[in-house]
């Protein structure tokens, strides 16, 4: 096997490296999982140009919610206001995974990789909070769970930081798309066609077909996976008793007044830093 050199500095190396090696170590096995900027998996493309024929998947956090109109002249995109159809053309926000290196990202969804995209439609469905999420926040063992609710803490203590009002809870993207990159379509029902990555900004566009690389969240089992998520971080220690009457429109659940835990009751010990139903019978989930 011969790496193409692609002029960076060779400590620079060592993740796209990594990927590089392992995926031919064992082909047809390694799930590559985007959760950010997709620099280091360019790379990787770009030192090994066979890649895409030996990765089994590649499952993607990113692409923002559908753009419904055009704002300006200078910002001339806009997508029809219908559900998936043949023939619709697409286009979405970007978001940050996107535009952190939107030339990355070109590469990888011009690559052949099999590739699904858990994007903002699906994940901002999800909102884990109430007495699971204050329970991590304290736990202590496995060290598993504590180094995740550590960090959890400190994210809950950073948003309240910068909003100035209580946030007892997030909205685990990057869980629900480890998950999907595991077992993908248990939770969430994708579209399959053709996804473009605008050089610019890091807009994308999407067209339908059945027979495309690429496919794209359009809806998601909220609770199945929330209770799910539940019983893998806290192994089954603590009762479904997520609350429901505080439902809002657009699928996120907040707790209750009396179910919130003060910051003082969450602030971490230390601080880490770390780098619909289905909407149209042209919507295929794929066996």
């Amino acid at each position: 096997m011969k790496l193409v050199d692609p002029g960076l500095p060779k400590d620079r190396y060592k993740a796209a490296k990594f990927i590089v090696e392992t995926v031919n170590e064992h082909p047809g096995d390694i799930v590559l999982i985007g959760l950010g900027a997709l620099t280091n998996i360019a790379i990787a493309l770009k030192m090994d140009p066979n890649l895409p024929k030996l990765v089994k998947r590649f499952t993607y956090m990113g692409m923002g919610h559908r753009l419904k109109e055009s704002q300006s002249s200078l910002y001339p995109f806009q997508s029809p206001d219908s559900t998936y159809a043949p023939g619709n053309v697409y286009v979405n926000y970007p978001n940050h995974n996107l535009s952190s290196d939107t030339m990355a990202a070109v590469r990888a969804f011009q690559s052949d990789m099999t590739t699904y995209v858990v994007n903002d439609a699906v994940t901002n469905k999800l909102w884990f909070n109430g007495p699971a999420c204050k329970q991590l926040c304290k736990s202590r063992f496995p060290p598993e769970n504590k180094v995740v609710g550590n960090l959890l803490g400190n994210w809950l203590y950073y948003r309240t930081s910068i909003f100035f009002k209580e946030v007892d809870g997030t909205c685990p993207h990057d869980a629900l798309a480890v998950s999907e990159a595991i077992f993908p379509h248990r939770f969430v029902k994708y579209a399959r066609g053709h996804l473009m990555v605008h050089e610019w900004a890091g807009f994308t566009s999407f067209v339908l077909d059945p027979k495309g690389p690429h496919r794209i969240g359009v809806s998601v089992d909220r609770d199945g996976f929330l209770d799910f998520l539940k019983e893998k971080l806290l192994l089954n220690n603590i009762a479904d008793e997520d609350p429901k009457d505080g439902e809002s429109k657009d699928g996120d659940v907040e707790a209750p007044s009396d179910e919130v835990k003060t910051l003082k009751e969450i602030k971490p010990e230390t601080v880490v830093e770390v780098e619909e139903k289905d909407q149209s019978e042209n919507v295929r989930s794929d066996d």
